[in-house]
């Protein structure tokens, strides 16, 4: 399953929502979802959208801290 532009703008209004409610910095968020600092501050930037493995890997992140519905879906390939 591949998750549309649409999707991975959302999961970041998400994260952003989390950033700005959490004690977390980008660092530990990062370092947990597994992308690099500067990959997240891209996504805040709108430079570039998460990879297909990254997507997943933040829906895992937000789904652990009640931060996503529960119809988003990880990947087929993740599954």
């Amino acid at each position: 399953m591949t998750s549309s532009k649409d999707t991975k703008r959302a999961l970041i209004k998400q994260l952003s929502r989390y950033r700005e409610t959490s004690k977390e910095s980008m660092a530990d968020i990062a370092n947990e979802i597994g992308v690099a600092t500067p990959t997240i501050y891209k996504w805040f930037d709108k430079t570039y959208l998460p990879t297909e493995e990254a997507t997943d890997r933040l829906k895992i992140f937000l789904a652990s801290r009640n931060m996503t519905t529960p119809t988003a879906r990880i990947s087929d390939q993740t599954a």
